[in-house]
């Protein structure tokens, strides 16, 4: 799946690569500075750009099951009659928040990923 199949759903391929690219700036400077080994730059980028590929992943599949499975209550529970509740546990992924914002915790995005 490559960005350009998820971004007419969520627009995020944008934050997405320019996260990407201010994590490998980081960490190229760090590296360069002697702030960190090379070692530990390249796996503190791979870390963080695969934590947040992965959570999109995660969440993209997900609104797929639901899109495929429209009777099933995949992002929503059975007496639920909308997907408001899915949407606030989604809005830090899909917005790119939980990159980028020191309020999303660790604990919000594991209850984000437990729900998906």
């Amino acid at each position: 799946m490559t960005d350009s199949q998820i971004d007419p759903f969520f627009s995020s391929g944008v934050h997405l690569a320019f996260a990407g690219g201010l994590s490998a700036a980081a960490s190229i400077a760090a590296s360069i500075r002697g702030h960190c080994t090379e070692a530990d730059a390249i796996q503190f980028h791979n870390d963080k750009v695969g934590t947040s590929y992965t959570r999109f992943l995660i969440a993209v599949l997900s609104i797929y099951r639901q899109i495929n499975a429209q009777a099933a209550p995949v992002l929503s529970d059975i007496d639920e009659d909308n997907f408001d509740r899915a949407f606030d546990f989604l809005r830090p992924v899909i917005q790119g928040s939980a990159d980028i914002d020191k309020t999303v915790t660790e604990d919000i995005l594991q209850r984000t990923m437990d729900f998906l």
